[in-house]
């Protein structure tokens, strides 16, 4: 059966701009971040827009002027360059397709799925889909083509578009991960690497932010690219951590929702970091929502709400002026709490509020084989 697919965003998204970047264009590409991943494109491009160019350097500059230019055009951009394999150039270039035009006007989706099936169709020169049954069949057997070419592959949806995500080579390690409910974890950790495609996450934000590594019941998934060391905190704790709970969370319960799932792995990471707490803290503040099909965003406004009702935040505290050790101990008891909630309700709690229930289009399962 297929299996979640979670992907990393906390460790990504705690932003820190490029040295002689203002806190205006910060700001920006913040906003700009938390837009594509609510796919709120237009509003990604006016963040950017508003502030002048001359207010971003290096890597930001880049990013500033990719978006722009990638998603401000009024036709999507040209076919993929640098793969030369043209199996594989077509797959790529059918998902980036669908990614631009979805995340430049989201109310069309469906229909811009329903091309997405025709385009992978035609690179295997079967009819197009007319079923959910029929598109999860194409994609499965896309998958098998991509394989057999050598590469590995990561498919179904990151909610709540369809996922691509292919890469070259990895290599295993072992880890053994120390969870805050007081068990150790062992896990199965795959080193990737040489990508060709980092999903739609990263190819909406023009490489600004991507995937760091996902979790499934066969182990752990690290974007090798995306970590400066593997003794640093953003990996033990927003990779390790964060992805470890997911795999003890996804053998307790297959079917938690997939908001649910980040909310517990959130906490997770708040009871862990140390160094890196405040950053985390305040990337969960400015990424939330109230969508609830948007699992990272919206477990982010769940962490945040729940932290300040557990620790009486109101007025003008703010939770990165709590002691550290407070936000460890609330986060380590939101997360039994929710524990006992879902072994009494098969996933249905998160805090004091019932979950809602999951769409196959919020929640498709992906598989790694």
């Amino acid at each position: 059966m297929p299996l979640a697919i979670t992907l990393l965003l906390a460790a990504l998204s705690a932003f820190a701009s490029e040295p002689g970047t203002s806190e205006a264009a910060t700001r920006a590409l913040a906003e700009a971040s938390r837009s594509v991943l609510s796919l709120e494109m237009p509003a990604a491009l006016d963040a950017l827009a508003a502030v002048p160019a001359g207010q971003f350097t290096g890597k930001d500059a880049r990013v500033r002027a990719c978006m722009l230019d990638t998603f401000g055009r009024a036709a999507s951009p040209s076919p993929v360059a640098g793969i030369e394999d043209p199996f594989v150039r077509r797959v790529v270039a059918a998902y980036r397709s669908y990614w631009w035009h979805t995340l430049r006007e989201p109310g069309r989706r469906v229909e811009f799925e329903a091309r997405l099936g025709e385009a992978l169709a035609a690179t295997l020169q079967i009819p197009a889909p007319t079923s959910e049954a029929a598109f999860d069949g194409l994609v499965e057997r896309v998958g098998i083509a991509l394989r057999e070419r050598g590469l590995h592959v990561q498919q179904g949806r990151t909610p709540p578009l369809h996922e691509l995500l292919l890469w070259a080579s990895e290599q295993p390690r072992t880890y053994e991960v120390a969870l805050p409910e007081g068990f150790t974890q062992p896990v199965r950790v795959f080193i990737l690497e040489d990508f060709l495609s980092n999903g739609w996450m990263h190819y909406g934000r023009c490489g600004m932010r991507g995937p760091g590594g996902w979790a499934t019941q066969e182990g752990l998934y690290a974007v090798k690219h995306r970590y400066d060391s593997f003794a640093s905190e953003q990996f033990r704790v927003s990779f390790l951590g964060h992805e470890a709970q997911h795999y003890a969370d996804l053998r307790r319960w297959p079917d938690m929702p997939s908001w649910q799932l980040e909310y517990r792995a959130k906490l997770t990471e708040l009871v862990l970091a140390d160094d890196r707490l405040d950053r985390i803290i305040e990337q969960f503040i400015r990424t939330r929502t109230d969508d609830e099909s948007l699992p990272h965003p919206y477990a982010n406004a769940r962490v945040i709400e729940d932290l300040r009702t557990r620790l009486d935040v109101a007025g003008g505290r703010t939770l990165v002026s709590v002691p550290p050790a407070d936000i460890h101990r609330a986060a380590r008891m939101l997360l039994i709490r929710n524990t006992r909630a879902s072994q009494k309700g098969h996933g249905e709690h998160s805090g004091d509020r019932p979950a809602v229930s999951r769409s196959r289009g919020a929640g498709s399962r992906a598989s790694t084989r």
